[in-house]
């Protein structure tokens, strides 16, 4: 979605030590902006960043351990790209439609799938890792879908939808048994995070100027954050903190 912004400011997600180089960091964070892809990386020692050039315009990340890619969606033209972050190589994984709209993107490193939401298209859809067997997952009752999550081990995918009735939504990885989990109090819900071990959700929104959290079935939300005039665009869990990017607040 930065991608529609001229600001360094965008989706966020997080990882642990890809770069030999970098005196093993603890952390490191990457973002996407208008101008590429940034990384920010923790170390005891010292904290570094670096610029990763894309030569278009990234959307939406995400990222595979297994085989240290960094995957994104791109806005105009419209595709999924990736980056092996040990090659230092960057490959195209598919070209949509020009009726396209790309947001969201969510790596399954065990299944070896992406799955990503189409907005102009109005799908959710799922292709192999490597870019073959796209097929549409999802394509009824959404509206603008924007940020997908998976819990890999129960093969279950989360979303946000900000259309005229915004929502927030789950369902299997073939689509069915679909479930709304939120359907009031949404503005613009942009990011989406899960902790898998204990079933929460975590989202923000750009529009209420909130950060809020749910259980996967519906129960005990709960408001964590409020900042009138915060943009929030994107949101990450990692070991008992909230990472989060506001488009308007660099």
């Amino acid at each position: 979605m930065v991608g529609r912004y001229p600001l360094l400011c965008g989706y966020i997600c997080l990882l642990t030590p890809v770069y030999a180089k970098m005196d093993t960091p603890t952390l490191t964070i990457l973002f996407s902006g208008g101008k590429g892809i940034y990384t920010i990386s923790i170390s005891p020692a010292h904290v570094s960043a670096r610029h990763i050039p894309t030569g278009t315009v990234p959307v939406s990340i995400d990222y595979d351990p297994v085989e240290q890619k960094l995957y994104w969606t791109n806005a105009a033209p419209e595709k999924i790209k990736a980056k092996d972050m040990k090659e230092d190589t960057e490959e195209l994984i598919m070209s949509l439609n020009a009726s396209a709209d790309l947001y969201g993107i969510a790596v399954d490193s065990i299944a070896r799938k992406i799955f990503y939401t189409d907005q102009g298209n109005k799908v959710i859809a799922a292709l192999n890792i490597n870019g073959t067997n796209c097929v549409t997952v999802i394509n009824n009752g959404l509206d603008k879908p924007r940020a997908i999550v998976l819990h890999e081990e129960n093969r279950k995918m989360y979303w946000t939808d900000w259309g005229a009735t915004p929502y927030i939504a789950s369902a299997d990885y073939d689509g069915a048994n679909i479930r709304k989990v939120v359907t009031t109090g949404l503005g613009w819900p942009n990011g989406l995070a899960i902790v898998k071990k204990n079933g929460i959700l975590f989202w923000c929104d750009a529009k209420t100027y909130r950060v809020e959290s749910v259980s996967v079935d519906g129960s005990q939300r709960k408001r964590l954050l409020y900042q009138p005039g915060y943009q929030y665009l994107s949101i990450f869990y990692h070991e008992g903190l909230l990472y989060f990017t506001a488009r308007n607040r660099r």
